[in-house]
This record gives structure tokens, sequence and C-alpha cells, in this order.
């Protein structure tokens, strides 16, 4: 399997390296890809696989980003998974389906801290608790995001979630806390490198886990860009899964922030 990742990566950069000398994307058009409170239209493919003990999971991620305007976005999501556990047949499962909304709180381009957002997200469980690719509950999620650029190479990204399940259940209620640290560092030539970090805190089960994302990618054009990764996750102190994460995220029409004026620090 490592091979097979090896070969697609190679694949990947050798395709998207051009014929003949081609002008390439720049820090800023790779930063529309991962900025996440850079509002455009996008759509966005992850692909990852889990390896445990007993239980191998392959899944489908989908994100589509709708701007109203500059400072609003609503944006759907949805799964679909291939699990197969241990003596048991391979189960095909649609995950949880995900509605937000979001919008901008503070855009300031001079700054080191660019950019912040704040929204809500209501996730409808089309899932299944026994396959493992739902949590069974409808779930009301706050969420935020800001953007900190340490130098015009090396931005930082935060994510934060809180999820919350609503209504009564039989099921374990669900108090989530995810924050997630973007570290990327532009390259050159389209290219990026990320070190992604993962903290969790389960505030119902007063648990923790952390996950360690290490992802390469290109912009290959303005408008497409590519993610290859190793994912790791760890409970109470020890690895507990691990896998691949591959993706696809295409962007078009007008970008909805300020034009950037020149950088006042390098």
């Amino acid at each position: 399997m490592r091979v097979m990742w090896a070969v697609l990566l190679f694949a990947l950069t050798a395709a998207s390296l051009p014929a003949q000398p081609a002008t390439y994307v720049g820090r800023d058009g790779i930063k529309r890809f991962l900025d996440p409170t850079v509002f455009i239209n996008t759509l966005e493919y992850r692909f990852d696989s889990s390896f445990s003990d007993d239980v191998t999971t392959y899944g489908h991620n989908f994100l589509s980003l709708l701007p109203v305007n500059h400072r609003n976005t609503f944006w759907v999501g949805g799964a679909f998974s291939h699990i197969a556990a241990s003596g048991t047949p391979v189960d095909n499962a649609v995950g949880d389906v995900v509605v937000g909304f979001g919008t901008l709180l503070h855009e300031n381009l001079l700054d080191r801290f660019t950019s912040s957002m704040a929204g809500l997200e209501l996730v409808a469980p089309t899932g299944s608790v026994e396959s493992g690719t739902g949590d069974g509950r409808w779930l009301l999620a706050p969420r935020g995001a800001l953007a900190v650029h340490l130098t015009d190479y090396f931005p930082l990204f935060v994510r934060g979630r809180y999820s919350h399940s609503l209504g009564e259940s039989e099921l374990p209620s669900i108090r989530l806390l995810d924050i997630e640290l973007e570290f990327a560092l532009l390259v050159g030539g389209g290219f990026f490198v990320e070190v992604v970090p993962v903290l969790a805190y389960d505030f119902a089960a007063e648990a923790d886990s952390v996950s360690l994302e290490a992802v390469v990618g290109r912009a290959i054009t303005e408008n497409v860009a590519w993610v290859a990764g190793y994912v790791e996750h760890f409970e109470d102190g020890h690895s507990n899964s691990r896998g691949f994460i591959g993706g696809l995220n295409v962007i078009w029409g007008d970008e909805k922030v300020a034009p950037k004026p020149p950088s006042p620090w390098r």
C-alpha cells in the first residue's frame, strides 16, 4: 500500500510538470486553496484510508463552498465509505451530511494576523453508527478559523469546531472540541508542504485524542490543486490507527476577498 501511494505521488508530480517552461502558481495563488478565511467557489474531494488492528476503512469525502459575497458563504458536505472488518463482508455506507454558513469577522491584509471567520454547522445523521460512518445524532457545531502569516512563505491556519448533540437519545451525548493547527510551507513552483496536528477533547467521555498529518501538494493551475499525505491517530499516548490521504481541489469564479496590497514583511 505504501509503495502504491509513492507511485501515485510520483505520477501526480510528473503529470503536473509542464512539457515546456510555464508560469507557476505564486504564493498568493497557493494560499487560495489553503486559507479557510478565503471565500471562493470550491469543490473539494478527499480520499482517506484508515488501518487499525481489525478494521480497514476507505472514505470519499466531498465539500462544496458556495460564497454569497466576499464576507459570507454557505457550504455543504458529505461522505461515502467502504469498511472491511475482520471476518465480515465489506460494508458500504453513506456518512453524515453537513450544511453550514460562515462569515468573515476580520480582514487586514497588511497584518500578520490577516483574517478570521466564524460559522455554524448542522450535521444530519445520515450515516451509520454501527459501521462508524455517522454519529447517529443531529449535531450543532459552531466553528471558527483564523489566518496568521508568520512570513510570506510560512502561513499558519487555525481551525476550531465544537460539536454538540441535539435532543434526547439512547446514544451517548456528544460534546466534542477539535482544534486544528495547519502549518504550511510554500516551497515554490506551486508546491506546498503541511504539518497538521489535530487536538480533540470529548467533554462527555472525558477523553482526548491527537492526530498528526503530513501533507505535500501542488497548485497545478490557478484553479486546480492536488494533495497527498500520511495521517496517524493517537489515543492515551498510543497509536490506534494510521492511513493515507489524497485529494483534489477545484476553485472557480471571482475571488471573494479584496485585492492584496504589497506585503510590508517577508
